[in-house]
């Protein structure tokens, strides 16, 4: 398996049609694959931020979206998601070191931040594999915060 990173542009955001709904999801995650959806494209359209696809010859594994944070010299991973189809499959945590690297030769930025949901064990073993450092506790929201420098 040899994951590369596949950036969206406007004539590439079709792909995006690979996100369904995922039947009985935790709120958290349906807003993963909601935003994924509607507010990744309009980003990537309006350049306000990037988005992209890991993909697996020409298969989709993950999609990401991500964005230069507001305070920091860091970029903010604001989404990241495995296909249902491929959950369950080990995948997670190569996905998610590809889609770093790439953010970190793209961006420039010294880390990357990005929040997971308590209750999202295998993103969070996912993000510990990947290099991800957990950066503080959880949030009045449920979220535990992860930075990679």
């Amino acid at each position: 398996m040899t994951f590369k990173p596949e950036r969206l542009t406007p004539r590439s955001l079709h792909r995006l049609r690979a996100i369904t709904p995922t039947v009985g999801a935790p709120s958290w995650s349906g807003d993963v694959e909601k935003f994924l959806a509607v507010g990744a494209p309009n980003q990537v359209l309006a350049e306000t931020g990037s988005a992209l696809l890991v993909v697996d010859d020409d298969t989709i594994i993950a999609v990401a979206a991500h964005q230069r944070h507001a305070k920091f010299n860091a970029e903010l991973l604001q989404a990241f998601l495995v296909l249902p189809e491929h959950r369950g499959k080990g995948r997670a945590a190569e996905a998610l070191e590809c889609t770093l690297k790439s953010i970190h030769a793209s961006a420039g930025t010294e880390f990357i931040m990005w929040l997971v949901h308590e209750e999202n064990m295998y993103m969070q073993k996912a993000s510990q594999k990947a290099g991800g450092q957990q950066a503080g506790s959880v949030d009045d929201m449920g979220f535990l915060a992860y930075a990679q420098p």
